[in-house]
């Protein structure tokens, strides 16, 4: 896995994008991460961009390398929910696990009592970028009875939630892994937050 620290690598990080088939191009200054990644395991080396969108938000797009000329072609984008702080243990950033999946992080580590991390994991499935997982874990650094962590897999369709009483409680997840552009979060309200 190759990562790029921006901004300074954002013009290495963009020069074999072929930006007249894609969206307009992100300035340097709204780019947060960069990840250089097989996406649909081709052994060709493709690319995920985080940038800020304004107002504490972030997006992500992807991009798939095609075979004929080399080149970067804008594939989807996800938009939501990435919230984007400025200062440390706030800032969203893009990793990698064993899996060759694609992990959106994004947290509040930092600021007021009320402590979280989120992951959304994307990877190719089907011809398609899939959200396969969501993860959110929580704390409250004044009341260590307000914990927990909710897991969902999109691909086993199954759900858990575990709180400060560590008692995990598994659900059955309508939602499979559905394509990025169609992803909604509403199930996640549902399974997380209200039981």
């Amino acid at each position: 896995m190759i990562k790029n620290i921006l901004p300074a690598a954002f013009i290495l990080a963009t020069n074999s994008i072929a930006w007249a088939e894609n969206p307009a191009p992100i300035p340097k200054q709204n780019v947060i991460d960069v990840l250089n990644i097989d996406l649909n395991d081709d052994g060709r080396s493709d690319r995920v961009i985080m940038f800020e969108t304004g107002e504490g938000r972030a997006a992500v797009e992807f991009y798939i390398r095609e075979t004929e000329n080399n080149t970067l072609v804008y594939s989807t984008t996800l938009d939501e929910p990435i919230w984007s702080g400025v200062m440390y243990g706030t800032i969203p950033s893009l990793d990698q696990n064993d899996a060759g999946s694609v992990l959106v992080k994004s947290q509040n580590i930092a600021i007021g009592r009320n402590r979280w991390e989120q992951v959304i994991t994307v990877a190719y499935r089907n011809g398609a970028l899939r959200i396969i997982g969501f993860t959110y874990s929580w704390h409250d650094t004044l009341s260590l009875n307000d914990s927990g962590k909710c897991d969902i897999n999109y691909l086993s369709q199954k759900a858990s939630l575990k709180l400060a009483n560590n008692v995990e409680e598994w659900f059955e997840v309508e939602e499979s892994a559905q394509p990025v552009e169609s992803w909604t979060t509403y199930p996640i309200e549902n399974i997380c937050f209200t039981n």
